[in-house]
């Protein structure tokens, strides 16, 4: 199971941003759509981003997931493509997670000009 990740920036969190997203959605295979985390993010005065993570493997019988969730978190003050990196590299390389926990994971990212940028990665346990 190997994740990757496809970015978009755009001056506004609108259609132009949302487009480029739903273009990447749409032309996944099955596999890579059942397996899809996707983030965005606008800072006001600043860029919009989005990202989006998939991989190509099956899905998982996901019976073996817990009813708790956790967390990990990856943050930057302006290497997005960087913190992006991380969070894929965390999927593909760590061995703290199963590789159900990473298929099922779910992404959210928050960017504010008082704080770092942070990717918040959400796994069931």
């Amino acid at each position: 199971m190997t994740f990757t990740y496809v970015s978009f920036t755009s001056s506004q969190a609108d259609d132009s941003l949302w487009s480029q997203v739903m273009n990447k959605l749409n032309s996944l295979n099955d596999a890579q759509a059942d397996s899809v985390k996707i983030a965005a993010s606008d800072m006001k005065g600043k860029d919009a981003r989005a990202v989006v993570i998939f991989c190509s493997s099956a899905a998982p019988d996901p019976a073996i997931l817990g009813t708790t969730w956790n967390y990990k978190v990856f943050e930057t003050d302006s290497d997005y493509e960087g913190m992006y990196t991380d969070c894929v590299k965390y999927l593909n390389e760590t061995k703290d997670l199963n590789p159900t926990q990473k298929y099922y994971a779910k992404l959210c990212m928050t960017n504010a000009a008082e704080h770092k940028s942070r990717l918040v990665l959400y796994y069931r346990n």
